[in-house]
């Protein structure tokens, strides 16, 4: 207890413990960094007295609530789905075998129409493949001259789906999946006709784009994309083959399932990095099985 009364000559009283004066920042002390006290803040800086307080830290960005995608999923969308760019004339550059086949189709038809003898040579029939085989391709060039809707619907369907395939996997895999349709297509025809045991014969590129049908089909599921419009045009189809006299719905589900397996091939080997031409050459096997089966029926 102080006596104020007392004599001046006695020193002032010190509290037990006195905190160390902060010094400035260049005299080698860290300010703020005596015993006591919160630790420093901001990294080890503590701002000096009368000094702008530093804004507070940001929180951490939230993370998003959408599941990250698979690697193999990342990966798969990276080389399929990649917009054309340039518009409208860079979309329609890059899908020449496209518009070749329409001309080709185009050509033959009209030559259907004026050249005596060319539609009985290039159409397909059960009883005459074994000694012409060319005509298990060439039937897929050729449509039926009794009106212009069988060319113009397959040739519309063509462009639709050539638009969205041949930009996506290239030149050389889209034009051999088509033709590859075609043969499978033709290939169950007569596959079926020799287990019915009929004769009829059958034209029009319907097979080869029921085979991009399925390409497409196949591309979207290893890519993990949804496209509803790709099952309406699918599902349109199939309701004219059950609906309409005089299809052949066994070149249709020929093609389709050949262009099901081409997209799988592409899909798979690209995803992996691999070259797809060679892996689209397996599909002889289910053509040419069902062509040896036709033949050991019909004897």
């Amino acid at each position: 207890m102080n006596d104020d009364s007392g004599s001046g000559d006695a020193p002032p009283e010190r509290p037990d413990f006195e905190p160390p004066r902060s010094q400035s920042p260049g005299s080698g002390q860290v300010p703020g960094a005596g015993s006591f006290g919160p630790p420093p803040r901001y990294g080890g800086w503590n701002p000096p007295s009368g000094s702008a307080t530093p804004p507070p830290r940001q929180p951490p960005p939230r993370q998003s609530s959408y599941p990250t995608p698979p690697r193999a999923h990342a990966r798969s969308q990276h080389w399929f789905n990649q917009p054309a760019q340039g518009g409208w004339a860079r979309t329609h550059s890059s899908m020449p075998v496209t518009y070749t086949i329409i001309a080709i189709c185009v050509v033959v038809w009209l030559c259907q129409l004026v050249v005596p003898g060319f539609n009985r040579d290039v159409i397909l029939t059960t009883w005459s493949w074994q000694s012409q085989p060319w005509r298990l391709i060439t039937s897929a060039f050729a449509h039926s001259v009794s009106g212009f809707m069988h060319i113009a619907g397959n040739m519309l369907m063509l462009w639709l789906l050539g638009r969205a395939i041949e930009p996506a996997i290239g030149r050389r895999d889209y034009v051999l999946s088509y033709l590859l349709s075609a043969l499978g297509g033709s290939a169950l025809f007569i596959l079926f006709a020799a287990l019915s045991g009929t004769h009829s014969a059958v034209v029009g590129a319907s097979a080869a784009v029921f085979g991009l049908f399925g390409l497409l089909v196949g591309l979207y599921k290893l890519a993990g994309i949804r496209n509803t419009g790709i099952w309406v045009l699918l599902g349109i189809n199939l309701v004219f083959d059950f609906i309409v006299p005089g299809i052949a719905w066994q070149g249709h589900l020929g093609g389709f399932l050949i262009g099901l397996g081409a997209g799988f091939l592409i899909a798979h080997a690209r995803r992996r990095g691999r070259t797809t031409t060679p892996t689209l050459w397996l599909l002889l096997v289910p053509i040419v099985a069902a062509l040896g089966a036709s033949l050991a029926l019909t004897g």
